[in-house]
């Protein structure tokens, strides 16, 4: 059962890790001139990191950080999530 509880943990962990991220997306996106909608953020937040993605890459040739922040945050929250079921069944 502690593993269960510790696999939780991080499940909110990541998933605060990810609403930040989301968060500073947003900021990336309203700073490079786009409109992003703040109260749809949570609906519209893989595209709005696949839009930021593709203006990063356009601009410097890499994608940009926060990308890669959010996309390890939403799977790390989706695996520990499903293992943490997994391990209190």
């Amino acid at each position: 059962m502690t593993v269960a509880w510790s696999l939780i943990g991080i499940v909110l962990l990541a998933a605060a890790w990810n609403v930040a991220t989301s968060l500073l997306i947003y900021d990336a996106l309203k700073k490079r001139g786009r409109d992003p909608s703040f109260i749809l953020l949570r609906l519209y937040a893989p595209a709005y990191a696949c839009e930021y993605r593709k203006l990063t890459v356009a601009e410097t040739g890499r994608t940009g950080p926060l990308w890669w922040h959010w996309f390890a945050s939403i799977y790390a929250a989706l695996i520990a999530a499903v293992a943490a079921v997994i391990f209190l069944i």
